[in-house]
């Protein structure tokens, strides 16, 4: 900083980047300003010259950061306080949405809302369990992520020969990426891959019968939508014997398959 004498007069004139300052009628040589300000004007190239300008640079700034280097464009060591609103906008921003962060502190926004899918519970028909594995009807298609599949259907017994009174069975039921083949692709069960429920014909049929309910919760791993559809697969009877009894899927209307999203 200059020291001029208390009985000095100074001014100073700005010429483009140019300053030259004038003491007591002497005009010193004029100086670019723009080697030593490293803020511009808003809109132009400009160097600023006022805090009353609004200014910009394009390089990194760091407020309290020291001299480590880092990557992000504005880094504040130590605690801040913000007076007024604050926008922060990276493309995830809309209506109704928090922010929340990775594991490193990355920020982003994340809806609040409850996201339900709908799937198709009703098989159209009776659907018959067999001694193996078989694609049973229902499905429903998931964007990616993690989710929790709700499934509830209602098995009644097979009518017709070979069925007696007071047998029982058990209905397990699993999802599959195919409707063609048990296989799982583009997803991974997080828990359990079994829906189980148990049933007896009692001493009337096909008067008896069981309403099957539990939840998967699974990954969609496979980058896009995947449609995920019910199998039967490994259901049995009370004495293991096929010929005896045979359930199937029935549809009253009590019948459902939603997912909600789990992250």
């Amino acid at each position: 900083m200059l020291d001029y004498p208390p009985s000095s007069t100074v001014s100073n004139t700005l010429s483009g980047v140019n300053l030259t300052t004038t003491v007591n009628g002497v005009t010193g040589a004029a100086v670019d300003i723009s080697v030593i300000e490293p803020w511009r004007v808003m809109g132009g190239s400009v160097p600023a010259t006022s805090n009353l300008q609004d200014i910009y640079q394009t390089g990194k700034v760091g407020i309290g950061a020291g001299n480590s280097a880092w990557s992000e464009k504005l880094q504040v060591t130590g605690n801040s306080v913000f007076v007024g609103s604050v926008k922060i906008q990276d493309g995830t921003q809309g209506a109704n949405k928090v922010l929340t962060s990775d594991a490193s502190g990355l920020a982003s926004w994340k809806s609040t809302a409850v996201d339900i899918i709908d799937g198709s519970a009703n098989p159209g028909k009776y659907v018959e369990f067999t001694t193996g594995d078989n694609f049973l009807g229902p499905n429903i298609t998931l964007p990616p992520g993690k989710w929790v599949v709700n499934l509830g259907l209602l098995i009644s017994p097979k009518t017709g020969a070979g069925v007696v009174p007071n047998s029982s069975y058990s209905p397990r039921m699993t999802l599959s990426s195919s409707s063609t083949a048990l296989q799982q692709n583009g997803f991974s069960f997080n828990g359990s891959r079994l829906v189980i429920s148990m049933v007896s014909t009692g001493p009337v049929v096909p008067k008896y019968v069981t309403f099957a309910s539990g939840a998967f919760r699974v990954n969609n791993t496979s980058g896009g939508n995947v449609t995920l559809y019910v199998w039967n697969t490994g259901s049995i009877n009370d004495n293991n014997s096929w010929g005896k009894e045979t359930p199937a899927i029935n549809d009253q209307g009590e019948n459902y398959l939603y997912a909600t999203r789990a992250n």
